[in-house]
């Protein structure tokens, strides 16, 4: 049995600042469907959350106004022209290659195009969640052989990396910008935020539990797993930046690493990882 839970990084979302919070909160939103949490009558779970997560992103929106620059421009228009160029050469196999062969792979990709066609005219944010779930399918085994006989694999990783390259900049310029000046606002809505989160993340824990013993629909297992792996590559990386930015310890990260694994020796080991820390590079 393949079991599975949302990992619990309350300790680094209590000592994140207003803005890792605020965009913690607001990329893991991008990552769940209302379509989803319907089909699973958790919808008034999701409602909520949805209401206090965008609550305290407008309570931000005083201190993000200034957040657009010709640096920041300039990275987008090249992330756009990665997915532009990319988007094109596969449906250019798709209806013109004479080869049957590389014709029916470019309209396989070309089916996992379509219906973000008009990412580039979303949010920030948005746009970065679409564009690295697309990517990241084309290199999945399922899709890897079409993009790697189309000779698409470089093209692929550069637009990856302009995507990557602007969220960092993004983030960076965001949390320059937010923390200006003192927002009361949003420190107030933290806790609604949080409220709601949690009791989000113990309705969707308690589907894949119940799944898991009662049920057990693989459908259910499939589409819940790979919402909690979603969410969990998203907390694990803020629980890490959070913690190397204030000192903490990073032993709580290791273990999260870890959970999947079956080393009852690992926790003996732990002081000489600890020793280690220092080393340990930044993300």
């Amino acid at each position: 049995m393949n079991e599975k839970t949302i990992v619990d990084v309350s300790t680094s979302m209590t000592a994140s600042n207003n803005s890792e919070h605020t965009m913690l909160h607001e990329n893991l939103l991008a990552k769940m469907s209302e379509d989803t949490m319907s089909k699973y009558n958790i919808n008034d779970y999701y409602s909520n959350y949805e209401s206090a997560v965008l609550s305290q992103l407008e309570s931000a929106q005083p201190n993000v106004a200034f957040e657009d620059s010709e640096e920041l421009e300039n990275a987008d228009e090249q992330r756009a022209n990665g997915f532009y160029l990319l988007s094109n050469l596969i449906d250019a196999y798709a209806r013109y290659c004479l080869n049957k062969e590389l014709r029916e792979a470019g309209e396989r990709l070309n089916y996992l195009i379509a219906p973000v066609t008009g990412v580039t005219r979303r949010p920030y944010s948005e746009q970065t969640s679409v564009l690295s779930d697309l990517y990241r399918t084309f290199l999945e085994d399922k899709y890897r052989g079409d993009i790697e006989m189309l000779h698409l694999t470089h093209f692929v990783e550069l637009a990856n990396s302009a995507n990557e390259n602007f969220n960092q900049l993004y983030i960076t310029r965001s949390k320059e910008v937010m923390n200006r000046v003192v927002n009361a606002t949003v420190t107030e809505s933290r806790p609604r935020t949080d409220e709601a989160y949690y009791s989000l993340i113990n309705a969707i824990n308690s589907i894949y539990i119940v799944n898991q013993i009662q049920e057990q629909n693989e459908d259910t297992e499939a589409e819940i797993g790979e919402l909690i792996d979603k969410l969990n590559a998203l907390l694990i990386q803020f629980d890490r930046t959070v913690r190397i930015r204030l000192g903490m310890s990073l032993s709580d990260y290791e273990e999260l690493e870890s959970t999947t694994e079956d080393n009852p020796t690992e926790e003996e080991e732990t002081p000489d990882i600890e020793e280690e820390e220092p080393g340990i590079p930044h993300p």
